[in-house]
């Protein structure tokens, strides 16, 4: 805006500001000037009012001829000081009088408030002493005792009494003063100037008023200035804020102000924000429909491809269910076969052939009861069916199952029950002590026995399947529960699948509780879990532990 006067609105407020306080400054200077002229004046004029005041008393003295002889004890009958108290009284702003000897001693008093001071005695020695009249301004502080001091010059803003002290000494001729006549009598007259000193305290408090005044009225109007150009612009500005955070991105100031100052260039900014925003705004609504639209297609592709998943694990389940339903009928045919077979009188070569075929019949057996188990619990088709059973039964069980005699022979049975029930799925449960056994045998060396040991704690049947292996090396200990794991035995890699051990957790857990395991490298492994005893046996029932050393 060429040929324009302008100026930032921080730059406009300090020049008023300072304007208005040197405009300020001036009037109080003047007025200040003003009152001490006019107290100079006020001064010299209370000064000539209450000399000439006291020079009429004096006159009225020589009148009177109180400066000849008279008697102070018939001061109260004498007449002349009648006739002058009388007069006193009607002195405007009369303060006191006394009448002392030349060397100081007062005969005669008739003050209103004004008492004897040595200093008056001293004046009045004085005024005899050079024959001539003497006079002095006393100041009385407010609420202060009678006596005064010498005042040094009017003040306006001195508030207290104010008098003329008048001296004037009485010749015993009727002379002029100032004569060689012996003096009788000093007369001392107190003449008040207080009222003079009010006035100039009025027209003092007036112009303070008229200066308070023009004060308030500057602050008012930088104030009304602060509101139009500052204020009104702010709030606006606030409000278009708080649409703005509120989503409205289509906000827009419009300030009518002719020049360009802080608050134009806040506006400014303002509105590039919003337009920034919105086309922020606009590009962000655009690329996040373009991300809803893949997002929908990826979940119909999604939901497509966990369908097909689901098919083909179905099916690979149906697939896996029939292979070991199919495959567990010839094996139990030809687990019967051999059973007769071994009925039979044979030699020992026929012996040790049937052995074999019985030791890889089970086997394969076991391998395929594992993989339907596996399918069983992968799909969640396993119901655990809970009973009170005899645990040594199924103990002896198990052992007898486990494979030839000479395997069993290599477990050895530990129990330490009380009524040796317990309360579980006894089909599953033994199922999981078959696992544990052909695992242990299968990680053990030939001669190194197993132990399976079952005891009773706090209420609960504890089972133990220790061997005296290798041992499974700590980062092994938290993947031996899984799927399809496998790790060297001593004869060699580990038979089966890798699903022994996986079976034997989800059995367990399908009970509610966990098979636990302590081991250390070439000491051997041990897992064990625990089983609740029947309610009925009469011992307490506690929490199944879920791993106990």
């Amino acid at each position: 805006m060429r040929g324009r006067w302008v100026l930032g609105l921080r730059l406009r407020s300090q020049m008023a500001f300072f304007l208005f306080a040197l405009f300020g400054s001036t009037v109080l200077l003047i007025t200040y000037f003003n009152v001490a002229l006019l107290t100079q004046t006020i001064e010299k004029q209370a000064e000539q009012e209450a000399l000439g005041s006291a020079v009429q008393v004096v006159n009225l003295l020589h009148e009177l001829a109180l400066d000849q002889e008279f008697s102070p004890q018939t001061l109260v009958s004498d007449e002349r000081f009648g006739r002058l108290e009388r007069y006193l009284v009607g002195v405007p702003r009369f303060h006191g009088f006394h009448l002392f000897t030349p060397d100081g001693v007062p005969v005669y008093r008739f003050c209103q408030t004004i008492q004897a001071e040595p200093i008056l005695a001293e004046m009045a020695s004085r005024a005899a002493s050079e024959q001539t009249p003497l006079w002095k301004l006393w100041a009385f502080e407010p609420g202060g005792p009678a006596s005064g001091c010498p005042f040094p010059g009017f003040s306006p803003f001195y508030r207290g009494l104010v008098s003329l002290e008048y001296f004037a000494p009485l010749p015993l001729q009727d002379q002029a003063p100032g004569g060689n006549w012996p003096v009788r009598m000093v007369a001392h007259i107190s003449i008040e100037t207080t009222p003079m000193v009010c006035r100039l305290g009025l027209i003092v408090v007036f112009n303070t008023v008229l200066a308070f005044l023009f004060v308030i009225t500057g602050f008012i109007a930088i104030n009304l200035w602060g509101e139009h150009a500052v204020n009104r612009p702010m709030t606006i500005l606030l409000e278009a804020q708080e649409r703005l955070g509120k989503g409205d991105y289509t906000t827009h100031v419009d300030l009518e102000i002719p020049s360009v100052n802080e608050v134009v260039v806040l506006t400014n900014s303002f509105n590039r924000m919003a337009r920034d925003l919105q086309q922020y705004q606009e590009a962000l609504q655009e690329k996040t429909h373009h991300l809803e639209e893949a997002n929908q297609q990826f979940q119909r592709l999604n939901e497509d491809l966990e369908q097909k998943v689901e098919e083909k694990t179905r099916e690979l389940r149906e697939f896996f269910s029939m292979l070991t339903h199919d495959l567990r009928i010839p094996l139990a045919a030809i687990q019967g076969y051999a059973e007769l077979l071994g009925r039979a009188p044979l030699n020992e070569r026929q012996t040790r052939s049937l052995r074999g075929i019985q030791s890889a019949n089970s086997s394969l057996l076991e391998l395929v009861r594992n993989l339907l188990d596996a399918v069983r619990f992968g799909a969640g088709q396993v119901e655990m069916v809970p009973e009170a059973f005899d645990l040594e039964a199924l103990l002896d069980e198990v052992v007898s199952n486990v494979g030839p005699s000479i395997e069993a022979s290599r477990i050895c049975v530990e129990t330490d029950l009380v009524d040796g029930r317990v309360v579980a799925d006894r089909t599953r449960i033994g199922r999981a002590l078959t696992n544990l056994l052909a695992n242990a045998l299968s990680y053990s060396e030939q001669g190194h026995s197993v132990v399976l040991r079952a005891s009773e704690k706090k209420g609960r049947v504890q089972i133990e399947v220790c061997d005296q292996g290798p041992g499974i090396a700590e980062e092994n200990l938290s993947h031996i529960f899984e799927k399809f794991r496998h790790f060297p035995t001593p004869q060699g890699p580990s038979p089966g699948l890798g699903l022994g051990l996986y079976i034997v957790r989800c059995i367990l857990e399908a009970h509610g509780g966990t098979i636990s395991v302590r081991s250390q490298p070439g000491a051997g492994t041990c897992f064990y879990f625990d089983l609740p005893v029947p309610p009925e046996s009469g011992r307490d029932r506690e929490v199944p532990a879920k791993g106990q050393d």
